[in-house]
């Protein structure tokens, strides 16, 4: 039977402020994404009020419904206002509950009656009528015991393979930061150190022909929907690549305006505010640019490719951490920058140790997609299981028995070659 979610389950309102619960505190940044996983935190310090939940209520996070953020804590605490705290009436069985209002099906409606553009909201007026399956507590039950054992294989199994991308992020940048610095300790002191074998350590104002700041007062007067030249913020820009889907643009006079932030093919673009020191090259594809509050960097002594793996190494991050300065957002300057060393080989060399960062990086980067992309199935057919258990579309009692779970966790593994 389907019903309204307000006829099985009410929301509290108790509010304190924080100081006065005594009680420990979780905030919507403490939830994971559809998991409802809770991220321990003893040292939040919330401002201003808090609500107060039960053990067995569920917390519903209603700023940006659409992260998903459903927990039911196993503990006695207080919780951000952003999220409503519903507590189950005598028909519906927490575990069954909580995994009902985080179906996709469920958090795709609430999401569609939010309010505000910028921070979307969602309401108990609106929430609180939306309706769910609500069979009997037994059937609730072995739905929620079925669900928990199912979804705790499928996010270890995501585990295991998060883990296996983040150590493939750790050989890559290890694998890069050995062929870069070739044994160079950073020497601060030292303006200019050439080894024997015609290895130099040098100062950034030593090696570019090109050095500055793409500094535009007024950003957004120059955004023109209908541009087509890339107009680049720090937060386009990545290790070694620039995220141009997700770019402003600009119109042809309007980047004639902006000489100054114009760039070319080949130039090394470096964010200098809020994620100092990461860097990538323009490419050649890319015919014009500009860009706003980025440093620039050309060199006729490397390649673009060679200074972009070179600041993306523990070597000059190290020498960014050093000077970089603010405390919401962490920045640098052009003349912290002209101060920072570079290991630079000789030009023959660096042809030869790009092609071999090249071929390591896309052998990794290959794996690494595969990985990712099984991680985005797995969570596909974790949501789409919690959907059909829920909503009655599948007998949990019958189901597991003849080893479909098991088939279809295998027929993903096998299709992604993961």
């Amino acid at each position: 039977m389907r019903v309204q979610l307000r006829r099985v389950a009410a929301v509290g309102n108790k509010k304190s402020a924080f100081e006065d619960s005594l009680r420990p505190y979780i905030g919507l940044e403490h939830i994971t994404s559809w998991t409802g996983e809770i991220i321990a935190s003893d040292d939040a310090t919330p401002e201003g009020l808090v609500a107060h939940f039960e053990k067995g209520d569920i917390l519903f996070g209603k700023l940006r419904p659409y992260l998903a953020k459903v927990a039911a804590p196993k503990f006695r605490g207080v919780c951000s206002t952003e999220a409503l705290v519903v507590k189950p009436g005598k028909r519906v069985e927490t575990r069954f509950l909580r995994y009902s209002v985080s179906a996709p099906s469920f958090i795709d409606r609430v999401n569609a009656a939010t309010y505000g553009a910028k921070m979307p909201r969602a309401s108990w007026e609106n929430i609180g009528t939306e309706t769910i399956w609500v069979p009997d507590l037994a059937t609730q039950r072995r739905i929620a015991d079925f669900l928990d054992r199912e979804t705790a294989r499928i996010d270890l199994l995501i585990e295991k393979k998060q883990r296996l991308v983040a150590l493939l992020g750790e050989k890559e940048a290890a694998f890069i930061e050995s062929i870069v610095t070739n044994a160079f300790t950073f020497q601060p002191s030292r303006n200019q150190n050439i080894r024997d074998d015609g290895w130099m350590l040098t100062k950034l104002k030593n090696l570019s022909s090109r050095l500055k700041v793409g500094v535009v007062v007024n950003p957004s007067e120059y955004i023109d929907d209908d541009g087509e030249i890339p107009f680049i913020y720090g937060g386009n820009i990545r290790e070694y690549s620039i995220d141009f889907t997700d770019c402003r643009r600009m119109s042809a006079e309007s980047s004639r305006r902006l000489k100054a932030s114009q760039l070319r093919p080949g130039d090394v673009v470096v964010v200098r505010v809020g994620a100092p020191g990461v860097a990538a090259v323009i490419p050649n594809s890319i015919a014009e640019a500009n860009c706003a509050s980025i440093m620039c960097v050309t060199s006729k002594a490397c390649s673009g490719e060679w200074l972009a793996y070179a600041f993306n190494t523990r070597f000059v991050r190290y020498q960014v951490e050093v000077v970089q300065y603010g405390a919401a957002q962490k920045q640098f300057n052009l003349e912290h920058a002209r101060e920072f060393t570079i290991p630079v080989p000789p030009r023959a060399e660096e042809a030869i140790l790009i092609e071999r960062i090249r071929a390591f990086r896309y052998r990794n980067v290959k794996i690494k997609n595969t990985t990712l992309q099984s991680i985005d199935r797995l969570k596909e057919y974790r949501s789409a299981l919690i959907t059909a258990a829920v909503t009655g579309q599948i007998d949990v009692t019958t189901y597991a028995k003849p080893g479909i779970p098991d088939r279809r966790l295998d027929a993903i593994q096998e299709e992604m070659g993961a």
